[in-house]
Formats: C-alpha cells, sequence, structure tokens
C-alpha cells in the first residue's frame, strides 16, 4: 500500500525500466526510490522558493519545458534499455502523426487522447503481429 501511496510518474518510470532488465523489484528497492523521489522533490521547491524570486523569466531559461523534458527522457531511457527499438519507433511516430493530426480538426487535449489510444493499440497490434 506504502508503494502505490508514494509513486509518482517518474518513479514509475524509472521502475517500469528496470523490470526491463529484471524479473522483479523489491519493495525495498521501491521505497528507496520514491523516497529519494520525494526528497528530491521537496529539496527542490524550497531551492524554487528561495531562488525563484531571481528568475523573473523562466521561459529565457527553458524552464517551462523542463517537466515535458524530463518525461521524454525517461521515455528514451526505457526505450533504450528495450530490445523492442523498432516498435518503439513505430508507436513513437503513430503517436507524433496521430497526435498532429487530431489537432488540426479538434483540440490538441482530443489529440493527445485518441494519440494514445491509438499509439498503444498500434504498439500491441505490431508486436503480436511480429
Amino acid at each position: 500500500m506504502l508503494v502505490g501511496a508514494l509513486l509518482t510518474d517518474e518513479t514509475f518510470g524509472v521502475a517500469i525500466n528496470q523490470t526491463a532488465t529484471r524479473p522483479f523489484i523489491s519493495e525495498k528497492w521501491m521505497h528507496g526510490l520514491n523516497t529519494t523521489a520525494y526528497l528530491n522533490w521537496i529539496a527542490a521547491n524550497i531551492a524554487g522558493a528561495f531562488f525563484g524570486k531571481w528568475i523573473t523569466n523562466p521561459e529565457k531559461f527553458g524552464l517551462d519545458f523542463a517537466l515535458p523534458a524530463m518525461f521524454i527522457g525517461l521515455l528514451v531511457l526505457l526505450m533504450v534499455s528495450r530490445s523492442k527499438i523498432v516498435i518503439d519507433m513505430i508507436v513513437a511516430i503513430s503517436a507524433v502523426a496521430i497526435v498532429v493530426g487530431v489537432t488540426l480538426v479538434s483540440s490538441a487535449s482530443i489529440g493527445v487522447i485518441v494519440a494514445t489510444v491509438f499509439a498503444a493499440t498500434v504498439g500491441m497490434v505490431v508486436e503480436k503481429w511480429k
């Protein structure tokens, strides 16, 4: 229950990356990962509260892109650690094409939802077909 209560998107990404090379992740390992992530989050918030007043324009430094960049980094690490890079690239290209296409006729939020469902389906079909 504690592992699930402390789980975040980032720790899930790191944990799923570990399952690519190991058949089992211990509860102690997950608690260490989650605790480390929360301590880092607390330290980053304290630093942000202290130093944030000196950064008047975060976009100038690319700080508005920090969260998406972190998720892209986690995705790249996961893709590199797997031996299914071709399938992963097919899914990634499908997702980008779908989100761009749907966004042209609808909102970006709908585009992301549609791309997620269809790209995941494409990945499953390609993996089962191979």
